[in-house]
């Protein structure tokens, strides 16, 4: 099975989130330089993953993303649907 690039990198934003712990909020610059893929696109999916309730964005000095919930309550479903709707399941 071939794995779209947008859904791999949005595997990726939400396993790289789920490291720090819920505190620690990431930027998109950090998240672009550990996946080494193009900013504008990787912002673009975590718009989707945002706007389906996966992660949450925080203003200010220390802000950044983070997820929502626990790493054990987001399956790979969750996060194909998000970026590719539920056509992508």
């Amino acid at each position: 099975m071939q794995i779209p690039r947008p859904v791999n990198y949005g595997f990726r934003a939400v396993i790289y989130l789920s490291v720090p712990g819920p505190e620690k909020c990431c930027s998109i610059t950090e998240i672009v330089k550990q996946q080494e893929g193009p900013k504008k696109v990787l912002a673009k999916i975590i718009q989707e993953l945002m706007c389906c309730g996966l992660i949450k964005s925080k203003r200010g000095p220390c802000g950044g993303y983070t997820l929502v919930r626990s790493p054990e309550q987001i399956s790979f479903s969750d996060v194909i649907e998000a970026i590719e709707g539920s056509h992508g399941i």
